[in-house]
């Protein structure tokens, strides 16, 4: 009964506000950005950089290896879930992610306290300051800006192909009205986590096999 409440509140709300699908759809590549930003500034402030030496690379693997089994998941889940239900599931699993942190944060707050005492003075200049200052972090700006520019404009030319051919499978298969947008969802749906699943495998095939061998042979700037 609860689904089926949130699956009635989320289609009035994007048919009598279509302008709700664009604010979901801007805070969430903000929130993608963002929050991994805040995970690895976090597990900087629990860490010592001996600590993080020998786990970070074990967590970053571990990030990708999630990924490659969400988008596995995802699919399994849309055909029994539908595509609604699979935002409760999202929400679940950031109150679960909340959780980890409080539990972390518990463990590790006598630690810090510990720590306070020897740690160095931080630096209080602002965030575009450091990148003004610093010629390497600059480039790193740089680098990260022309990532989100191909990566958006990528994703928006395959955010107009997708539906279309979409809406060309569920002519050719004889469906209508709201059949016809039932199989329109779940084509998406699907496609997407198959997308990123190969994406995410590509990604941990390359952080296994390349990356510690370019930076080791050509350097980090070449990397």
């Amino acid at each position: 009964r609860l689904e089926a409440d949130v699956q009635l509140v989320v289609r009035l709300a994007l048919s009598n506000a279509p302008g709700l699908g664009i604010a979901f759809f801007i805070w969430v590549g903000i929130f993608n950005m963002m929050i991994v930003a805040q995970f690895w500034s976090y597990a900087n402030d629990v860490y010592t950089p001996d600590q993080g030496k020998r786990l970070f690379a074990i967590i970053g693997f571990g990030q990708t290896m999630g990924a490659v089994f969400g988008g596995f998941l995802s699919k399994q889940l849309i055909k029994t879930l539908h595509v609604y239900q699979l935002l409760l599931v999202a929400a679940a699993l950031l109150l679960a992610y909340l959780l980890t942190i409080l539990v972390v944060q518990r463990r590790t707050r006598e630690v810090a306290r510990d720590r306070t005492a020897d740690a160095p003075i931080p630096d209080k200049r602002g965030g575009f300051s450091l990148i003004a200052h610093s010629h390497y972090l600059l480039l790193i700006a740089l680098l990260l800006w022309a990532l989100n520019f191909s990566n958006t404009n990528g994703e928006s030319i395959l955010g107009r192909a997708v539906p279309g051919e979409a809406a060309r499978a569920a002519a050719a298969s004889g469906l209508a009205h709201d059949a016809a947008q039932d199989f329109v969802k779940q084509f998406i749906g699907s496609f997407y986590a198959d997308y990123f699943t190969w994406v995410n495998v590509a990604t941990a095939l390359i952080q296994l096999f390349l990356v510690s061998r370019i930076m080791r042979w050509f350097g980090v700037q070449f990397a």
